[in-house]
């Protein structure tokens, strides 16, 4: 049985805001449920978007690195050029 997720749709009105989510929480609350079902929405929807699972070797090495190398990283990817300010 799936739950109603609330933030669902406060997540999906803001999908197209410049800013980055993320999503934390403890064990087993559904984080991995809605960032699939998000996911789910921006390939329909043609909204490109990553996805990060930390218990994973190379995305937990991955944010292991300095925050700002993380945010140039991202900007770098997304190809802006105003993005740290």
């Amino acid at each position: 049985m799936e739950l109603k997720r609330n933030i669902y749709k406060e997540i999906i009105e803001d999908i197209h805001r410049k800013d980055i989510g993320i999503i934390m929480g403890p064990r087993q609350v559904g984080k991995t449920t809605i960032l699939k079902k998000i996911a789910g929405h921006c390939k329909n929807k043609n909204i490109t978007h990553r996805y990060f699972n930390l218990e994973m070797p190379v995305d937990a090495y991955y944010f292991s690195k300095d925050s700002d190398e993380i945010l140039k990283d991202f900007c770098k990817k997304k190809q802006i050029s105003r993005c740290l300010e």
